[in-house]
């Protein structure tokens, strides 16, 4: 045998994703990996090692989660896009939770067959690479403040849809998260890209839709039919004002969380909203369950954030500027 043989030592690239390895036997922790992106969508490897392991090296971590992708595996996938980033030899690699994946959390008994089936109806409200790994990186980064203060615990949308007071017909629609409503003779719906709860021991619990806006819709458009941030708040103040979310979710309470990558486009935004709230619509609601926050580090192509949870301890925005800490 010849000890120089290159393909001896040949290693994979990072974006080889026809890369083989070896079978594995999945251990506790592989599945608190596999539900964590159950939960928020697709996240790093160093998002996921806070989450779950802090204490072991993010070396270990990544070697592993490279054996739960590579063949004959296949539990997560590598979504292509984030090549893209021009800095993308040097982050952390993306990960997101492949079919096999979600059968080894069934099979496994971590999740129910009607859990998923909630997965799938959310699922397809996944529009972009970066647009979906900024709403899991928003969900997950609230969830690790939360694991960082011992009074609060971060409730996913996984807990709200499993609660009883959750509706019936809400748990068997093809999507639970799209609130339908009729207004004039038209139909509507409001589809967070995010649901969450955050409960303090003495203070009660806060339930947020999140809202990950990348800056890439009109504010106001004269075209009815074309999506625009005036099209989404008017649906959002709609629910509110009429209380859909108690109907729909079964939530005591909702405020929305609007992060955005721009603090220009932020301000636009609220200046907008209180532009429309200004008119006092009896079928709408006023702007004060609208928080508002610009994270940069969240923009287009570099999308390197740190790995904290800063989205739950930096505080908010309202259109009065009157700064809020949900925290």
């Amino acid at each position: 045998m010849n000890v120089f043989d290159p393909d001896l030592h040949k290693r994979a690239s990072r974006w080889d994703a026809s890369a083989t390895g070896k079978p594995i036997v999945l251990t506790p922790r592989d599945l608190d990996f596999l539900f964590q992106l159950f939960i928020h969508g697709p996240l790093s490897t160093a998002m996921l090692r806070a989450l779950i392991a802090p204490d072991v090296s993010q070396w270990t971590i990544t070697e592993r989660l490279k054996h739960l992708k590579r063949k004959p595996n296949g539990l997560i996938e590598q979504p292509w896009q984030q090549r893209a980033a021009v800095n993308a030899n040097y982050n952390h690699l993306v990960v997101a939770l492949s079919s096999a994946g979600l059968n080894a959390l069934l099979e496994n008994a971590r999740i129910t067959p009607e859990q998923a089936g909630w997965y799938a109806g959310i699922n397809e409200n996944r529009k972009t690479y970066e647009h979906d790994t900024m709403a899991a990186y928003i969900s997950a980064s609230l969830a690790l403040g939360c694991r960082e203060d011992a009074d609060l615990t971060f409730i996913s949308w996984l807990d709200i849809f499993s609660r009883d007071k959750c509706p019936a017909t809400t748990k068997a629609a093809r999507n639970p998260l799209l609130i339908p409503f009729s207004f004039g003779k038209a139909d509507h719906a409001v589809i967070p890209d995010g649901l969450c709860g955050i409960s303090h021991r003495e203070r009660g619990v806060n339930f947020y839709a999140i809202e990950a806006d990348r800056n890439t819709e009109p504010i106001e458009t004269s075209r009815l039919s074309r999506s625009s941030i005036a099209r989404h708040l008017w649906g959002y103040r709609f629910v509110l004002r009429n209380e859909l979310y108690r109907l729909h979710y079964g939530l005591p309470n909702l405020q929305v969380l609007t992060i955005t990558t721009s603090e220009v486009h932020m301000q636009n935004i609220m200046a907008h909203l209180k532009r429309a709230a200004a008119a006092a619509e009896r079928h709408l609601s006023g702007a004060h369950p609208f928080l508002f926050k610009a994270v940069p580090v969240l923009g287009r192509r570099v999308n390197k954030p740190p790995i904290s949870g800063h989205i739950l301890t930096e505080s908010y925005r309202r259109v009065d500027d009157e700064k809020v800490s949900i925290g």
